[in-house]
């Protein structure tokens, strides 16, 4: 179940929304230009699927993104991939990304204003951020987590603000 959490970037420790119905969550999300949706895979997987087979089962999906909205690269990516380290700080995707997620769970973080809109996104859900939108990725302690990424360009930026060190992790919220 998604659940989103909008808190004061000064009060780090209280939300002052939770939402937890799916379309609640996407029109609070709507102002900020970001998007999420449901998708679901081509095919049945088993919990035992190579990352050949989540791609082969998604690839519908994965056409629509990459041919709808403008997207260039796409890669599966779990929770101990390299390419994620760099993303528990405060960054930016330069050309905008979409993640769908196949399995497990993670905590995407999106300062805008004086607000922090904190998206928990589990299996099937698709977060589509708009270029430049910053962010921050949080896995929890015992990260579990598959996702499909889409890119328009590769690079990633990071702000410098230690803003994610302010807020409670995802294991500290109790989710």
């Amino acid at each position: 179940m998604s659940i989103l959490g909008i808190y004061q970037q000064e009060h780090p420790e209280q939300p002052l929304k939770m939402l937890t119905h799916h379309e609640d969550i996407a029109a609070e999300l709507a102002p900020l230009a970001v998007t999420l949706e449901r998708w679901q895979p081509d095919a049945p997987l088993s919990a035992t699927a190579t990352g050949d087979e989540l791609l082969a089962a998604y690839r519908q999906p994965v056409a629509a993104l990459l041919e709808g909205w403008g997207y260039s690269e796409h890669a599966l990516l779990r929770h101990d991939h390299p390419s994620l380290a760099g993303r528990l700080g405060e960054h930016r995707q330069v050309g905008g990304e979409a993640l769908l997620c196949l399995s497990g769970r993670a905590l995407i973080s999106l300062p805008h204003g004086e607000y922090v809109y904190r998206v928990l996104c589990e299996r099937h859900d698709l977060l589509i951020l708009p270029a430049g939108t910053l962010h921050w990725l949080d896995m929890g302690d015992n990260p579990y987590f598959v996702v499909i990424r889409c890119t328009r360009d590769g690079e990633s930026e990071a702000s410098g603000n230690p803003i994610a060190e302010r807020f409670p992790g995802l294991d500290d919220l109790g989710l």
